[in-house]
């Protein structure tokens, strides 16, 4: 029996299962995907009914859009963009909930696991763009929420569906958090790079690292004799690699998921062209967020931490003209069956130094940059037609 042709990996059907006849595979790149264990598979079809691929979870029209960051300059600065995510999770934490989101384990492997404690919260800070491992997490949630705990659960929207069509049900108890998705890179590909970067001496990693600013990211690794690593977005092959679209899951460029509607009750992402209107609240480049307040419960969280951030209201058509996963699905780089070919005939390294290539910023980039964030010096007439020049293909 086949689950789906169009496996995303998030587990739902691996945690649905009554006979344990599910377990998790790697495939050949490295992608998670479930394996049917024909001798204890009862032919129930719980997996196929559960998959979010074959049952669409409900999506819900996105209420209103905000940029918006937290008042703490540590949460802020070591967040992926403006520090939201920290603040709502430690509200559920304040309320005796509980939080499952994407941590590292003992060895840098990205999963979800599940924190009960302010103290535990820097685990969740921070994108990893790897595909997380779910586990249990499922089941572990619903024992929480059947014990009446609030849970707030984050990932990205295949994965808020998979957990919602595991439920089955409505929880008031639940809030859930997607990251907005850009496609999940392969952990077997991670793994390759940890390998080169000396995985075994590794202490902490850090996908965004805010220096030389927020959108001039690097990747940084810290090694346990105090030394660390960084390169710039532009110059890391791993960052190369996931955002030139040669490492991600090819089933993403199908998501079902993309687009305004979102499954959760708050999406999160960063504010990519943010412009301000004052200089009060510029783009310092210390990082912002961008938070799609999507149902009732969404705004009933975002209503109880508005003291502990700024916010500005913003259009839709504003937060997506930076985020192509408002609009469409990425979609696959022209190279990308070679490069895989390439990989399984002579090997990560012969991989990289064949199709991976540093790159300086572009001029138009740079200029770009500069205006989004001296944008509020302009007459607002001005401002929009410098927007328009910007914005032009």
């Amino acid at each position: 029996m086949n689950i789906t042709e169009k496996c995303t990996g998030c587990m739902a059907c691996y945690n649905a299962c009554p006979f344990n006849a599910i377990e998790i595979i790697q495939n050949e790149k490295g992608f998670y995907e479930p394996h049917i264990i024909e001798e204890k598979c009862k032919k129930c079809k719980k997996c196929v009914i559960t998959c979010p691929q074959n049952n669409l979870a409900e999506k819900k029209e996105n209420k209103v859009v905000y940029a918006a960051w937290s008042n703490s300059e540590i949460e802020r600065e070591e967040s992926t963009s403006g520090g939201i995510f920290s603040e709502i999770a430690k509200k559920v934490l304040e309320e005796d909930g509980i939080v499952v989101g994407a941590i590292y384990d003992e060895n840098f492997k990205v999963v979800h696991g599940i924190l009960t404690n302010k103290e535990d919260l820097q685990k969740t800070r921070g994108s990893k763009y790897v595909q997380s491992y779910i586990g249990d997490s499922f089941k572990i949630v619903k024992k929480y929420l059947d014990e009446g705990r609030k849970v707030l659960f984050s990932g990205v929207a295949c994965q808020i569906a998979g957990l919602k069509n595991f439920l089955n049900k409505k929880y008031n108890n639940l809030i859930t958090v997607d990251v907005l998705c850009h496609g999940v890179p392969s952990p077997m590909i991670f793994e390759e790079y940890k390998k080169r970067h000396n995985g075994n001496e590794i202490s902490n990693i850090k996908f965004r690292y805010k220096k030389p600013s927020w959108t001039i990211f690097s990747m940084k690794i810290d090694y346990k004799n105090g030394s660390s690593y960084s390169n710039t977005t532009y110059k890391d092959e791993y960052i190369r690699a996931f955002l030139e679209d040669y490492i991600t899951n090819e089933v993403c460029c199908e998501c079902k998921y993309t687009g305004k509607d979102r499954v959760s009750d708050i999406t999160l992402a960063d504010f990519w062209g943010y412009i301000s209107e004052s200089f009060k609240n510029r783009n310092t480049e210390k990082g912002i967020s961008l938070v799609m307040v999507n149902t009732k419960v969404g705004e009933e969280y975002f209503y109880k931490i508005k003291e502990r951030i700024v916010y500005i209201e913003k259009t839709f058509e504003e937060a997506a003209k930076g985020n192509q996963c408002l609009r469409k699905p990425f979609q696959k780089n022209k190279l990308y069956n070679e490069f895989w070919k390439n990989y399984f005939l002579a090997g990560y390294d012969d991989t990289v130094k064949k199709y991976i290539r540093e790159k300086n910023m572009p001029l138009k980039r740079k200029i770009s940059l500069i205006f989004n964030d001296t944008a509020w010096i302009f007459p607002k007439e001005i401002r929009e037609k410098l927007i328009k020049i910007r914005d032009k293909k």
